[in-house]
């Protein structure tokens, strides 16, 4: 009798110790910045730009599709992003109230819907590239001299809009800023390199990238101001 209670009482404490074992498990796993596979904290469907992102109408097609609201004069600044949920959105928005400068919104012909988790992974492993609503002209490409990319860290990476956009326009010679939502990684991840591989002739200034976490999208106005200042761009 003695023998049984004792191999109950262990039974117990090893079903207590795997309980927490999963639980610190599953914690991990929202809070991990490597890898392209799983739930993890920078897929679209966890956080930062996307279906479950905090503001904006997810998968707003607003008034900014096209180069507006600037003058458009050669040598000028160019704000061109991409934003599902409306995080990244607001960041854009942020930097042309404080710029001035021409914004340029990417929108992808089939909208992101419920399978947005799958088909961001899916096209981003079998290098998808969407088609996109439209893209600026080159003539218009061509006045600018800086561009300020904005996207959401998805999958590690960049979300495919974005790759569609770096391939379909000829940015030799410009320079390219960048700033990101993110749910964890805070670095851009794989992000930024991918922009350089893909702008082998651009200036990317990685270093200067604007990282703001998802969640933390509204009431970035003095950290959007800071950064401005610091590459350069505050009027």
């Amino acid at each position: 009798m003695g023998k049984e209670k004792v191999k109950k009482g262990f039974r117990k404490i090893v079903a207590a110790a795997m309980a927490c074992m999963l639980i610190l498990a599953c914690a991990g796993c929202g809070n991990t910045d490597s890898g392209n596979t799983g739930a993890a904290a920078d897929s679209p469907a966890n956080g930062n730009d996307n279906i479950s992102g905090q503001g904006g109408a997810a998968g707003s097609n607003a008034a900014d599709e096209t180069v507006e609201n600037g003058s458009g004069a050669e040598g000028g600044v160019l704000i061109v992003y991409f934003s599902h949920s409306g995080n990244t959105h607001k960041l854009a928005e942020m930097i042309q109230t404080e710029t001035g400068a021409d914004i340029f919104r990417l929108t992808p012909v089939e909208a992101y819907g419920d399978d947005l988790f799958e088909r961001a992974q899916d096209e981003l492993n079998n290098g998808i590239r969407p088609e996109l609503t439209e893209l600026p002209e080159q003539e218009v490409i061509d006045q600018y001299d800086t561009i300020l990319l904005g996207f959401p860290i998805w999958w590690y990476d960049l979300p495919m809009p974005v790759w569609t956009f770096l391939e379909g326009c000829d940015l030799s010679g410009k320079t390219i800023i960048p700033f990101f939502t993110h749910n964890g990684s805070s670095n851009g991840a794989g992000s930024l390199g991918t922009i350089e591989e893909l702008c082998p002739d651009s200036t990317v200034r990685s270093d200067d990238a604007l990282s703001i976490p998802g969640r933390s999208a509204d009431g970035s106005e003095t950290e959007v101001k800071e950064w401005l200042t610091e590459i350069g761009l505050a009027q």
